[in-house]
């Protein structure tokens, strides 16, 4: 699914203005986690939640996709100006929360012990 689907996305992408771009693309990415492990931190702790849900919370949080290319492509046909630069923004935005937030789900599962590894690798035999 995340094959066509980033396909499609990736279809209209100028590459050479994606090279310009990336920095913001990156500095985005980053300013989000931050501001949402701020917000989670922040909501997490006046909400009584226990210390592994105030640690590993906004990993979940991290990962966008569906909307925010949505918005990319209305937005780049709306305003021709400035739509093809937003949109290589969006889509390697996207691409780059895509790439970071299950990993940083899994590990935040993993560390608050809410996943079993060695659980995981067993058959499960019928009973």
């Amino acid at each position: 699914m995340f094959v066509v689907f980033f396909a499609t996305a990736g279809a209209h992408l100028n590459v050479p203005l994606l090279r310009e771009m990336w920095p913001i693309a990156l500095a985005l990415c980053f300013g989000r986690a931050f501001f949402t492990w701020i917000a989670s931190r922040i909501s997490s702790r006046i909400a009584g939640d226990s210390p592994a849900v105030r640690t590993w919370g906004f990993s979940s949080l991290v990962s966008q996709a569906g909307l925010a290319l949505g918005v990319a492509g209305v937005i780049s046909r709306t305003f021709p100006s400035i739509g093809e630069g937003f949109a290589a923004i969006a889509i390697a935005a996207v691409a780059i929360n895509e790439m970071v937030g299950p990993v940083l789900f899994k590990f935040a599962l993993d560390r608050s012990g809410e996943s079993n590894p060695e659980e995981e690798m067993r058959p499960s035999l019928p009973g």
